[in-house]
């Protein structure tokens, strides 16, 4: 049996560290995500994808900030400033993050939970045309500020 091992390291309290002089990167340390309406975005983390909240809201330098967790994953999520027009006029139009992805349990159960909580699907879930023997199914869909995310439910037989 060959088995596929995906590690994706993130930094918890700065305790992990990766041995090698070659990696100047040790890990993640969190994503950012900067958003057009902060109440909107905050409770799709919280209460629909179970994000825990680390730091409650607060604000700082004219907008709203907090920090939420989900196992070794934190997200530093911040409103656009006070008197900006949205997330897309910061810099104008540039290369950047192209989307999130979420590793779940049960594909089929998170998406229909997305979609009762009336998020648009992109893609279904689907296997990704690969040559990998553990690929896993992946779906997209759209989040509060019109951003793709990943669901992919990864199965270790």
């Amino acid at each position: 049996m060959r088995l596929l091992l995906v590690v994706i390291v993130f930094c918890k309290n700065y305790k992990i560290i990766i041995k090698g002089e070659r990696n100047m990167i040790k890990c993640v340390d969190h994503i950012a995500i900067q958003t057009n309406d902060f109440d909107v975005t905050f409770d799709f983390y919280n209460r629909v994808l179970g994000f825990s909240i680390v730091k409650e809201p607060f604000n700082f330098k004219n907008r709203r900030l907090c920090y939420l967790s989900a196992g070794n994953i934190s997200i530093e999520l911040y409103s656009i400033k006070e008197g900006s027009k949205s997330a897309s006029a910061y810099e104008g139009n540039r290369g950047g993050l192209d989307h999130v992805a979420f590793v779940v349990d049960d594909i089929e159960t998170e998406i229909k939970k997305l979609q009762q909580e009336g998020f648009r699907i992109i893609k279904p879930p689907f296997y990704p045309p690969t040559n990998e023997i553990n690929q896993p199914r992946i779906a997209f869909i759209e989040g509060p500020d019109k951003q793709e995310i990943e669901i992919r439910e990864i199965k270790i037989e």
